[in-house]
């Protein structure tokens, strides 16, 4: 399935409140097929890349690195930061949200125009406007924020 990994905020009865503001380790949370729609599911896993990483797997310097960036408050990082954290809040809104509308827009369109539908039930033309939107959201990612 597909997990949603966040960080949380501490709460009294975890090892780390009152001494961090954050829980060490992240919530997971497996989006259903309910959240989560099939055909970007199968979008997803087809367009997945295997890339060795090398050396990279070594990721104790970039750690350190974005600790030090996180705890100094860098302006420009912690913009971008910022910025980041909005863009995945839209991206999660996009796939989630026009998800449950889209449900009950194809529960409509299937009796109205069965040819528009392809052979799942899903309406291709709108499941191309929302990759079109995914699509925007990651673009602007990747060329910023940072």
């Amino acid at each position: 399935g597909i997990k949603l990994i966040t960080g949380q905020t501490s709460q009294s009865c975890d090892p780390e409140y009152g001494i961090s503001r954050g829980c060490l380790l992240p919530r997971h949370m497996l989006l259903s097929k309910t959240q989560m729609p099939m055909f970007f599911r199968e979008e997803l896993q087809d367009s997945l890349v295997l890339v060795h990483g090398g050396m990279a797997q070594n990721v104790g310097s970039v750690l350190e690195m974005v600790t030090e960036k996180y705890l100094l408050r860098g302006e420009k990082e912690w913009d971008g930061r910022q910025v980041a954290l909005s863009l995945f809040d839209e991206l999660m809104q996009v796939i989630l949200l026009d998800h449950e509308k889209q449900n009950v827009v194809d529960m409509k369109d299937a009796d109205e125009s069965p040819s528009s539908n392809d052979a799942t039930g899903h309406n291709n033309r709108k499941n191309q406007q929302l990759m079109k939107k995914i699509g925007d959201i990651t673009t602007r990612n990747f060329r910023g924020p940072i």
